[in-house]
């Protein structure tokens, strides 16, 4: 139903998943340490959405992504998949949600 992006770099492969596949698209942003993430629902509302898939460039810690799949879930959205560009973690899943990166990143 909705692509999430996070700010600022998932956004851009966010709008491009969300463009191919005709799906609206919502931003997630970090505000700060302490209050976690923001969803702008200037694009779509997450509310009671069957599908949300969270886009970002880069997972390390999974952090980021961790607060994000929170907020969603507080707001009423169903997060089913968390997709990246490259995956620095050795982890599949964050916080029950299947994790998918295009590339994983590990040290040799």
């Amino acid at each position: 139903d909705t692509i999430v992006g996070i700010s600022i770099n998932g956004i851009p492969f966010a709008q491009a998943i969300a463009g191919q596949l005709d799906l609206d698209l919502a931003v997630s942003r970090s505000i700060s340490e302490e209050e976690g993430a923001h969803i702008s629902e200037i694009f779509a509302n997450v509310s009671g959405k069957m599908v949300v898939v969270v886009v970002d460039d880069v997972v390390s810690s999974g952090t980021t992504l961790k607060k994000t799949i929170n907020n969603l879930r507080n707001a009423g959205a169903d997060v089913r998949l968390c997709l990246v560009l490259a995956n620095k973690s050795e982890v599949n899943a964050l916080e029950g949600v299947p994790l998918r990166g295009l590339v994983r990143v590990v040290t040799v």
